[in-house]
C-alpha cells in the first residue's frame, strides 16, 4: 500500500499503433485511464501508478492499440496492492488460576486494512494447534480468548494470538496459563502428647474453616483463612477459655470493666498440607502446641462439611467438622464452659457419646442443620444448640453483570444473641471496586473506589435481622463466572465468633446479550444484518410506513414485519427489538439510525460494525474501535 507499480506493452503495425491504457475494477466494464497524479503514462507504452491504494487492489490495467488499420486489445494485468503488515502491540499476559476458575487472554495489533485473530494453543511449548470456541473455550477468533472451568491438565498450556491482514501474518508473544490445585478435602488430627484434637475443611478455592480443642487449656479455637496453593497456611486468632464465656453471658456487662487478657489468648496457627498429610504448630501467650493429621479418606453418606448451631436466647456456639464416613469433632463454646467431643455419626446422623471433660452430648447432624444437646460434667442441667444465626447474601437483579456496569448485592445477618459488634468481611473480584451502600449502614466503611478486601463495622449493631445492601462497579475487563466470598462476624467482650455467608460463594455470571440484529452472534453488524433492520423499519400498512413488528420465533432474528397494525399504533410485545429503545414495538428513523451507527463503526478507515454491550447507552450498546 502507498507503493509504485508499471505495466508495459508492445505493439507493432502500420501506420505506428497509439496506445491508450484502459482500466476495470470489475473484469467487466472498462474505462480509460487519464494522467490523475495516481497514474502516469497514459496514452505511452508504459504506465506509471503511484501510491497505490488498498481500494485499488484487484484492478485490472490493459492497453489498446489503434491505427488506420482497426485496434487490437492487450490481455488484462492484475494490480495487487498488499496492505500494512500487522504490528502486535500489546501481547497477552500469563495468567494463574484455581482449578475450575476462569481467565482470559487479550491481545491487541495494528495494521491496514484492520487484522483479524486466531487464537492458538500448545501443550509442550513447540507443536501449535488453533484454538475453537467451545467447551473451556470462547472468542477463538477476536482479541479476547476466555477461559472457563480451567483443569490440572490445562496447566502449563502456552496460548498465543496470530494476527493477519493482506500484509502479512504476525504471532504474538506467548503466554502461560497456570492452574493450581488446593489440597482440598477434611482433615482431622491431634496436638502432640494428646493435648487436644483438630478438624479442618479445605475447598477447591482454598477457603478453611478449622476448629480445635485444647485439653489442658479447656480452650476452643476456631479460624476462617486460606490454604496457599502450595499447601501452607498461616492465621492469627484468639483462644477461647472459659472466663470469655462468663463474660458473654452477661451481655449487660460494660466492656470496658472487662479484662480482655483475661478472657483470650492471642494465636498463629501456621502449617502445610502435602501428599494428605498436615504438620503446624500453635503459638501464641503460653502456647507453643504441635499439631498433626491426614485427610479423611473415608467414603460414605455422612453429610461431609462445617455445621455449626447457636444456643437460643444466650450466647454460644458448636461447631463440627464431619467427614464423608461419619467421622466427626464438635467444639461447644458456652457460658458454662468449653467442651468437645470425638466420635462417628451413626447411620442416622445421630453422635450420643461422653464429651472430652466428662459431660454428656448429643448430636442430629443433617445436610441442612444441627442439633446439640450438651449436659455439662457434674450438672443435670442440658443445654441445646439449634441452626446457627444465619448470614446471606444475593445479587438484587439475579441477572449477573455486566461489563462497565454495576451489580447491587443484599446482606441479611440474623443473630439470637445480642452482640457489642457485627462485621462483614468479603473479597472482590479482581478490578471490581466499591461504589455505595444502603440499609443499615455501618460505622465504619469501606471507601468509594475500594478494591480488593471490604469490611464494614457496626460498633452499635441494629435488631436482629440486620439488612444493608452494596454496589459494585464492573470493570471492562471481567469475563467469566465471578466469585464472591464472604465472612461475618459477632463480638461479644472477649470472644469473636465468625461464620461464612451463604451461599459459599456468591456465584456471578457475565450477562452479556447480543443485539436483535446481530443474527449470527458474532458482535458484528453485517450489510444483511442491516437490510434486515431496515426491512423492519420500511413496515407499511396499505401505502404508509408504521415501522411495526412482531414477535415471530424461528425467524431469523426472532421477529417479523406486522402489517396489519395501523400507523402510530403502540403494541406490547413479549420481547422488544433492541433497536427498539422506547419499546413500542415499532422502528422509527432515529431508532433505525442508531443501528446505522453500529453498523459504520471503523477501524484505521476500515469498516468492521463491531459492537459491545455498554450500560448507560440509548440501547445498551456501544461502537467497538
Amino acid at each position: 500500500m502507498g507503493g509504485s507499480a508499471r505495466f508495459t506493452v508492445q505493439a507493432s503495425g502500420a501506420p505506428v499503433p497509439t496506445l491508450k491504457w484502459q482500466v476495470s475494477t470489475n473484469g467487466s466494464t472498462w474505462s480509460d485511464v487519464t494522467n490523475d497524479g495516481v497514474h502516469s503514462g497514459a496514452t505511452t507504452d508504459t504506465l506509471n501508478i503511484w501510491g497505490a491504494t488498498l481500494a485499488m487492489n484487484g484492478y485490472q490495467y490493459r492497453a489498446v492499440a489503434t491505427n488506420s488499420a482497426g485496434a487490437a486489445s492487450s490481455n488484462a494485468a492484475m494490480l495487487t496492492v498488499n496492505g500494512i503488515a500487522p504490528v502486535i502491540t500489546t501481547h497477552p499476559v500469563s495468567q494463574t488460576v484455581p482449578s475450575g476458575g476462569a481467565t482470559h487472554f487479550t491481545v491487541a495489533a495494528s495494521g491496514t486494512p484492520a487484522p483479524t485473530f486466531k487464537w492458538r494453543v500448545s501443550a509442550d511449548g513447540s507443536t501449535w494447534s488453533d484454538v475453537t470456541d467451545g467447551g473451556h473455550y470462547s472468542g477463538a477468533t477476536t482479541d479476547t480468548l476466555s477461559i472457563t472451568g480451567a483443569t490440572p491438565t490445562m496447566s502449563g498450556y502456552s496460548y498465543r494470538a496470530v494476527a493477519t491482514n493482506s500484509g502479512g501474518s504476525v504471532s504474538s508473544a506467548a503466554a502461560e496459563l497456570i492452574v493450581y490445585s488446593i489440597p482440598t478435602g477434611i482433615y482431622f488430627g491431634e496436638f502432640v502428647d494428646n493435648r487436644g484434637h483438630w478438624a479442618m475443611d479445605v475447598r477447591a478455592d482454598g477457603l478453611a474453616v478449622y476448629i480445635a480443642y485444647l485439653r489442658e487449656r479447656k480452650t476452643a479455637i476456631h479460624l476462617i483463612f486460606w490454604v496457599e496453593p502450595d499447601g501452607t497456611f498461616n492465621a492469627s486468632g484468639q483462644e477461647i477459655g472459659a472466663p470469655a464465656l462468663q463474660a458473654m453471658r452477661a451481655t449487660t456487662v460494660d466492656a470496658g470493666s472487662v479484662n480482655a487478657s483475661a478472657l483470650t489468648t492471642d494465636l498463629v496457627l501456621s502449617g502445610r498440607i502435602s501428599f494428605g498429610q498436615v504438620t503446624g504448630q500453635l503459638n501464641g501467650d503460653g502456647l507453643g502446641e504441635l499439631l498433626t493429621g491426614a485427610i479423611d479418606s473415608s467414603s460414605g453418606s455422612a453429610p461431609a462439611g462445617v455445621h455449626a448451631a447457636s444456643l437460643v436466647n444466650e450466647p454460644g456456639v458448636v461447631y463440627a467438622i464431619v467427614g464423608a464416613g461419619g467421622r466427626v469433632l464438635l467444639v461447644a463454646v458456652a457460658p458454662t464452659g468449653v467442651d468437645a467431643a470425638v466420635g462417628t455419626l451413626a447411620a442416622d446422623g445421630v453422635l450420643k457419646t461422653s464429651s472430652v471433660t466428662g459431660g454428656q452430648i448429643a448430636a442430629a447432624i443433617g445436610a441442612k442443620q444441627i442439633v446439640v444437646t450438651l449436659t455439662p460434667a457434674g450438672s443435670g442441667s442440658a443445654i441445646t444448640f439449634a441452626p446457627f444465626s444465619s448470614a446471606t447474601h444475593a445479587l438484587a437483579d439475579g441477572s449477573g453483570y455486566a461489563l462497565g456496569g454495576t451489580i447491587t448485592v443484599t446482606n441479611t445477618f440474623t443473630y439470637d444473641s445480642p452482640p457489642t459488634e457485627l462485621t462483614w468481611q468479603l473479597l472482590l473480584p479482581e478490578g471490581w471496586s466499591y461504589v455505595t451502600a444502603a440499609g443499615n449502614l455501618a460505622d465504619t466503611a469501606p471507601a468509594v473506589g475500594t478494591t480488593g478486601s471490604l469490611e464494614w463495622i457496626w460498633s452499635t449493631p441494629p435488631p436482629s435481622p440486620m439488612k444493608f445492601s452494596y454496589v459494585l462497579s464492573i470493570p471492562a475487563g471481567s469475563a467469566g463466572r465471578q466469585e464472591i466470598a464472604a465472612i461475618a462476624g459477632l463480638k461479644f467482650p472477649g470472644a469473636t465468633l465468625q461464620l461464612l455467608v451463604r451461599p459459599d460463594p456468591l456465584i456471578i455470571d457475565e450477562h452479556r446479550s447480543y443485539h436483535s440484529a446481530d443474527t449470527n452472534q458474532d458482535w458484528r453488524l453485517s450489510l444483511l444484518e442491516l437490510a434486515r433492520v431496515i426491512e423492519l423499519y420500511n413496515t407499511r400498512n396499505s401505502a404508509t410506513r408504521s415501522g411495526a413488528y412482531a414477535v415471530l420465533d424461528g425467524s431469523e432474528d426472532g421477529f417479523a414485519p406486522d402489517p396489519a397494525r395501523a400507523p402510530n399504533t403502540n403494541a406490547g410485545l413479549a420481547r422488544y427489538h433492541s433497536a427498539d429503545t422506547d419499546q413500542n414495538g415499532r422502528l422509527s428513523l432515529l431508532e433505525l439510525a442508531r443501528v446505522i451507527e453500529l453498523y459504520n463503526q471503523r477501524t484505521e478507515g476500515v469498516r468492521t460494525g463491531r459492537y459491545k454491550a455498554q450500560f448507560g447507552t440509548e440501547d445498551g450498546y456501544a461502537s467497538e474501535p
